[in-house]
């Protein structure tokens, strides 16, 4: 009877451990369930996060596919609500759509204001290579030899010539006379500041009453000097055969006497740069001087000068060089010509035709070229 319960004994006990081990087999199952239910729970927050963050990001975006490196910028970014930051891409924006070159233009600009800038000078230039070119206009000198300064006049389009005699002549461009004053000095350059008035201005190489350099403002209306500037205190030759030989205005706006006269000194081919009151006064003779340079150093005989407000350039002759240059007011040197004849002292530009007009003092010519 002793098997048999024992039999008994081991099955109980065999019933009683697997019952054990199916318990917990279940209580695992049940807590990896819950930590995966956990897992899950935890997943889920984190992509709601993400989705959060990923909903902000777009919502604070002004263009879709903003990167994150963008979005953060802009969130940081303290600018009020509305401003666009981008401004450098609007300015090349505006600037390309006006198609202007800002590097250029400050160039330009930078240009326009100063002096030595050089402007164009080709309109109107010409080699001067051939004397055959020229035509011989000098009928309309009539009869006077020394010509030695000349003068387009755009407002009555002709030519003014000034001769060593004293004399100032008008012309036509094809060399018919039409009037002379006397005026009774060396006369040896002439010029205009107002072509709408009657007044031109004439360098005179040396007073008859006392031998000075001046300018002189003649009326061609009624035949009269009004005013005479004495020079002489910046212009003194050593050689009265020397003294002012070119005259020429230069027109600025920015001046209150409408522009200033260049005065060339024969004998040392300086440039003087004065202010006569010719719009502050009909009768004062005050002169005011306000630079000198000299344009080609070492070179002397610079007889004429004609200011071409086109280009904003001086043309100036030398008579000893039998050469033209060109210039700007404050005297730096642009270009220069040969001239085909000797001892010419006398230039002018017609602008409008591209003409000029040259005498020759040795022969008693008047070119057109």
């Amino acid at each position: 009877m002793r098997f048999p319960i024992l039999v008994l004994t081991l099955l109980s006990l065999t019933s009683f451990l697997l019952h054990c081990g199916s318990s917990q087999n279940q209580t695992t199952t049940e807590q990896s369930s819950a930590s995966d239910s956990s897992n899950q729970d935890i997943s889920s927050t984190t992509d709601d996060i993400v989705t959060s963050d990923t909903t902000t990001t777009i919502d604070t975006s002004s263009d879709a596919g903003t990167s994150t490196a963008d979005t953060e910028t802009e969130s940081t970014d303290s600018s009020p609500a509305g401003t666009d930051t981008v401004v450098d891409d609007s300015s090349s924006a505006s600037s390309d759509n006006t198609g202007v070159d800002t590097a250029a233009s400050d160039t330009v600009d930078s240009g326009s204001t100063s002096s030595d800038t050089p402007p164009t000078t080709t309109l109107c230039d010409n080699d001067f290579s051939l004397a055959t070119s020229g035509v011989d206009i000098t009928s309309g000198l009539h009869g006077h030899t020394e010509p030695s300064g000349n003068l387009w006049h755009s407002q009555r389009n002709t030519l003014f010539v000034v001769d060593d005699g004293g004399y100032l002549l008008e012309t036509d461009a094809d060399g018919t006379f039409i009037n002379e004053w006397h005026t009774g000095n060396d006369l040896e350059g002439i010029t205009v500041a107002d072509p709408t008035s009657n007044f031109v201005y004439l360098g005179v190489e040396r007073l008859s009453s006392n031998s000075h350099v001046a300018i002189i403002e003649y009326n061609i209306s009624t035949g009269s000097a009004t005013r005479t500037f004495d020079l002489s205190t910046w212009m003194h030759p050593t050689n009265a055969n020397k003294g002012l030989e070119a005259l020429t205005f230069v027109p600025d706006s920015t001046n209150s006497e409408g522009g200033t006269f260049y005065a060339a000194l024969q004998e040392t081919g300086t440039v003087y740069v004065f202010r006569l009151p010719i719009v502050s006064s009909t009768t004062s003779t005050t002169v005011t001087n306000i630079t000198s340079f000299t344009p080609v150093s070492g070179w002397t005989d610079l007889s004429d000068m004609d200011y071409d407000a086109t280009d904003g350039v001086i043309y100036a002759i030398y008579d000893g060089q039998n050469t033209m240059i060109s210039m700007t007011p404050s005297g730096t040197v642009l270009d220069s010509w040969s001239l085909p004849l000797d001892g010419q002292e006398g230039i002018a530009l017609n602008r409008n035709s591209c003409e000029w007009f040259i005498a020759d003092d040795t022969t008693g010519h008047l070119w057109r070229y």
